[in-house]
């Protein structure tokens, strides 16, 4: 057994080992790599960049800039161990991303994952936020009588929206 310490982050390492019996050696080995773990992702932000879309960031934490990243998506809290990670591109390895046509007015939750160059995956970073609302659907009026009138619409502005903060038009 060997052990060789102070190596870095997602870094390869390798030996070759040879048997010696104190006077002779014998056949070298072939060559055995291994890559350290990668680093957990740090400071994974999400942050709504309006009706549909979210820029996410995160630090390398000491992974080499070679690291590949994985993003995944739920807009239901990740209720399952397993999820789908979004296409970011074979061997993404930068440490921001943005993603757009997301669902307006909407809580979207995510995970990031770094990768070694054994393919080795660090526990998931998570961070969430929620796009703005779309807009309303025009408000449809209906004279109740000489001084009433009620509007309704259709909610198109995402699940996220409770209540509605309505003002008098001007003509």
């Amino acid at each position: 057994t060997f052990t060789s310490v102070g190596a870095s982050t997602n870094s390869q390492g390798g030996i070759r080992g040879q048997p010696y019996t104190g006077t002779a050696c014998g056949a070298l080995s072939a060559a055995s790599t291994v890559f350290t773990l990668a680093a957990d992702p740090a400071g994974f932000a999400a942050v709504s960049l309006g009706t549909g879309a979210v820029a996410l960031s995160w630090g390398a934490a000491g992974n080499p800039p070679t690291t590949r990243y994985e993003v995944s998506l739920s807009t239901a809290g990740f209720p399952f161990s397993v999820s789908t990670p979004l296409a970011l591109g074979a061997g993404f390895t930068a440490t921001a991303t943005t993603y757009v046509g997301l669902a307006a007015g909407t809580t979207h939750h995510w995970r990031l994952r770094a990768f070694n160059g054994d393919a080795l995956a660090t526990e998931p970073a998570s961070a969430s936020t929620q796009t703005l609302p779309g807009a309303l659907t025009t408000p449809v009026p209906s004279a109740l009588g000489v001084s009433s009138i009620s509007w309704t619409w259709t909610n198109t502005a995402g699940p996220a929206v409770t209540s509605f903060v309505l003002s008098r038009a001007s003509d």
